[in-house]
């Protein structure tokens, strides 16, 4: 385990039971269009791998490290 960032994605997924034939199948009802030619990178780079960025921002907020502009939403990731 990093003590600054944590654990590795994969992990995480791996301790929390998640495999990538179910994260795929997560994804997919939601809507996600998945092209990997690997499940590990479908759990490495699934939404829950990441820090909760809303909490990410508000804390930069707090601390005055940055400002609030705008809430953006991500439409894909390309990993490659």
């Amino acid at each position: 385990m990093n003590d600054q960032t944590g654990p590795r994605p994969g992990v995480v997924a791996n301790r929390t039971g998640l495999c990538g034939r179910q994260r795929r199948r997560d994804l997919l009802a939601r809507g996600t269009i998945i092209r990997s030619p690997s499940a590990r990178g479908v759990v490495e780079e699934a939404p829950g791998a990441y820090k909760d960025a809303d909490a990410v921002v508000e804390a930069a907020h707090a601390a005055s490290l940055a400002r609030k502009v705008t809430r953006l939403e991500p439409v894909i990731c390309i990993k490659g």
